[in-house]
């Protein structure tokens, strides 16, 4: 019934699609450290969440202040992170000025393909995301 009648929006590629700079890096990473995970696109979300952090710590650890405060201000100063394509593009600042990606993956539901998921439409951007005004 969901293969014909589902749709998901979510972010970034279909699980294992190597035309995307950064899939070949995650999965050599998952091979190494978790081979026996099933592919699973949350994975993908994850994985870039942890990329995300791991900027931020560094930053800190690069103005040598992890205290809270410290923290905060590295993620208002830590930029612009492309993930290599696995998400879309994050623009960290003080939350105020934050611009999270308006783009997103229209996907149907495809118990065949690896994941689970098939694209439909990649880097869909809504008219409302085009107005949302970031």
């Amino acid at each position: 019934y969901l293969a014909n009648h589902a749709l998901v929006v979510g972010e970034g590629p279909s699980w294992g699609d190597r035309r995307i700079p950064g899939m070949g890096d995650m999965l050599s990473r998952k091979a190494k450290y978790e081979p026996t995970a099933p592919a699973d696109p949350a994975f993908i979300s994850g994985y870039t969440q942890a990329w995300a952090v791991t900027d931020l710590l560094a930053k800190a650890v690069s103005r040598r202040d992890l205290s809270r405060p410290g923290i905060v201000d590295a993620l208002a100063s830590l930029g612009t992170e492309h993930f290599d394509e696995l998400s879309g593009i994050y623009e960290y600042r003080r939350p105020v000025d934050r611009h999270p990606p308006t783009d997103a993956t229209v996907f149907r539901v495809d118990p065949t393909t690896e994941g689970g998921l098939a694209v439909v439409k990649y880097k869909f951007t809504s008219d409302a995301a085009h107005s949302f005004g970031v």
